[in-house]
């Protein structure tokens, strides 16, 4: 009887978490395979044996993640150490270049065979190209989820693959646009981070005070930061306008707006796919900002305008993210049936766009990483 073969995953993100947990569900349900390694939710639901909390990995920012430089250094040794103890058949990782590409290449010095897959490419089409060349001296295999992406990883010898992006199908396809006008509430999605939530939130709920509606709103809230979140909206005394939706019941309040307010992430590309107009915010810390805007060479931060190359979706970054903005974008996506209508049109051809040949990214992932484990009978 053969034993199970063994896959160590890192996903440090929930955005990773979710893609991770798609892209394994079958593999797990043959039961010849065991998982380690560091996941969220949706990977321990799988089955996944942890090494520590996924949440300790989870940063963002250049300033922000200062103070956790030597935590993540030990977490970093630590994980190439669980890695040489579970001696594992094969290592996925998912995102988290930062973590992930300094775990991969210390370890490649020390068991350079061992085979790895590294799920979402770095952005290397936004800054920093000489990446590419670079992650190809410890990363074996790359899968991509843009179409766009392949041309800057293959000329350097990292056997990539265009998989197609998970959400397609996770989220059901929805053109009966009419039913959008029916619904209740305005969403606001303000982001999985402690800074995020309190960079953003405070500004979103002081101009949404100001601005007359039929429309409730929703929070969606990642369920640590609930208390925060309730924290902000009794500052402003919006406590029969507003509803907190935990993060796990996010689809509840997608289904049920008419249009959204959302810090950039993942989430926008949610929003898209579920036909649901909306604008993007972000701000960072002045001296992050600073540095960022000095190395990234991309126009836009949502994905669905730089899928498009162009602006599908209105974008307030720093300066621009202010109640003036707030409260007009509002009113243009509420009132302007012409620019809420481009936004539904673009996103139901965005939905073909993430496919590759009509095949379902997990049948391709799931294939590709059955495959790659043969390799090490």
């Amino acid at each position: 009887m053969h034993s199970k073969k063994k896959i160590f995953v890192i996903a440090g993100e929930i955005s990773g978490d979710q893609l991770g947990a798609t892209f394994l569900n079958n593999i797990k349900k043959s039961k010849k395979v065991e998982l380690h390694g560091i996941g969220g939710s949706k990977l321990l639901k799988l089955g996944l044996i942890p090494i520590f909390n996924m949440d300790r990995i989870s940063v963002m920012g250049l300033i922000e993640v200062i103070p956790k430089i030597p935590e993540l250094l030990f977490l970093i040794n630590f994980t190439i150490k669980k890695i040489i103890e579970i001696n594992p058949d094969l290592i996925i990782t998912i995102d988290s270049p930062g973590f992930n590409f300094r775990v991969l290449k210390k370890l490649n010095k020390i068991k350079p065979n061992l085979q790895n897959i590294h799920i979402v490419a770095p952005s290397v089409w936004a800054w920093k190209a000489s990446r590419a060349k670079s992650i190809s001296a410890y990363v074996n295999n790359l899968f991509v989820l843009f179409p766009f992406e392949k041309k800057y990883f293959i000329p350097h010898g990292i056997k990539t693959h265009f998989i197609g992006h998970p959400l397609v199908e996770i989220i059901k396809s929805n053109n009966n646009f009419s039913n959008n006008y029916k619904k209740k509430y305005i969403s606001i999605f303000p982001g999985s981070r402690r800074f995020e939530i309190i960079n953003h939130l405070e500004l979103i709920l002081g101009s949404i005070s100001e601005v007359s509606t039929n429309h409730d709103y929703l929070v969606v809230a990642v369920e640590n930061h609930i208390s925060l979140i309730e924290t902000i909206i009794k500052k402003y005394k919006l406590n029969k306008l507003i509803k907190i939706i935990p993060r796990s019941r996010k689809e509840e309040a997608i289904n049920n707006s008419i249009l959204a307010i959302a810090v950039s992430g993942t989430i926008t590309l949610e929003l898209a796919l579920n036909k649901i107009p909306f604008f993007t915010v972000y701000k960072l810390n002045f001296l992050s900002y600073f540095f960022l805007k000095n190395l990234v060479f991309v126009k836009y931060i949502t994905l669905v305008n730089i899928i498009f190359n162009k602006q599908i979706v209105p974008e307030l970054i720093q300066k621009k993210f202010n109640k003036d903005n707030i409260k007009k974008y509002l009113f243009i996506l509420l009132k302007k049936e012409k620019d809420y209508k481009y936004q539904l049109e673009k996103f139901k051809e965005l939905e073909n766009l993430l496919k590759n040949n009509n095949k379902l990214p997990s049948y391709l992932a799931s294939n590709l990483i059955k495959k790659i484990l043969e390799i090490r009978k």
